[in-house]
């Protein structure tokens, strides 16, 4: 008796849309190494939209790979034109 087997691929494919609801005014503020006005986002918002933490997020403005600033209240502020760049490298 000769068996015949077949086989099937099953492809799978995902799609996540992350959305941020923006609770207060946008801070807009210069960005030194943009060198220009952009969004400015707290680490959790920012953490948000690249789907990580905001350790993760702190982590990365320590090595420069995104911008950020500190304000007079000793806060840190995230660049979201630099996490744009950022979420394109993964």
């Amino acid at each position: 008796m000769n068996r015949r087997t077949e086989k099937t691929v099953i492809t799978v494919e995902t799609f996540q849309r992350t959305t941020v609801r923006w609770r207060q005014k946008l801070k807009i503020a210069w960005c030194e190494r943009c060198a220009a006005e952009t969004v400015m986002l707290a680490p959790n918002e920012a953490a948000a939209l690249l789907q990580t933490t905001a350790r993760e997020i702190f982590r990365l403005t320590e090595a420069g790979e995104i911008h950020s600033l500190e304000t007079k209240t000793g806060a840190l502020l995230v660049c979201r034109g630099s996490l744009e760049t950022e979420n394109k490298k993964h």
